[in-house]
């Protein structure tokens, strides 16, 4: 067999395979459960649990690569319209390095619009999760697009 018949293969098994699931298990699950945590207080409008998972220098990308900061994140929240009613997420990817961990990913957003109307959207977002000295987690930066559903 070539040697070049193996790179391939290679660069497979070294990078795109450990995508999967990296970093320990306990870890994972805690930013699975956070990430949980964080939709159910955005639909619930729960704004002291999103306060204690933002960090204070927590910054924010939209799909036109606005920026925004914690307050301003937290505000498009507030608004009555649209509200959250439910993101249904699937299946995630989280990567972890010593104390931070990145949550890729996805699901179907519905929100309330002011009219009563429900509307639907896919979208995708990738979390930045560091854990802090008492060992608890927040949520450094998130990066997120409304996408049309497939």
């Amino acid at each position: 067999m070539p040697r070049s018949s193996l790179i391939v293969p290679l660069l497979l098994t070294t990078f795109v395979l450990p995508l999967r699931a990296q970093g320990d298990q306990a870890t994972i699950e805690a930013v699975r459960s956070l990430e949980a945590g964080m939709i159910q207080a955005m639909s619930a409008r729960d704004f002291a649990t999103l306060d204690r998972l933002l960090a204070p220098d927590f910054v924010a990308t939209d799909a036109s690569g606005r920026r925004l900061s914690r307050d301003g994140y937290m505000a498009i929240f507030r608004q009555p319209d649209p509200i959250l009613v439910s993101l249904a997420a699937e299946p995630d990817t989280v990567l972890t390095r010593g104390s931070a961990a990145v949550h890729i990913g996805a699901g179907t957003e519905t929100v309330t619009r002011r009219d009563g109307t429900l509307t639907l959207f896919r979208q995708v977002w990738t979390d930045t999760w560091v854990r802090q000295q008492d060992g608890s987690w927040q949520c450094l930066a998130s990066q997120w697009i409304e996408l049309p559903l497939r």
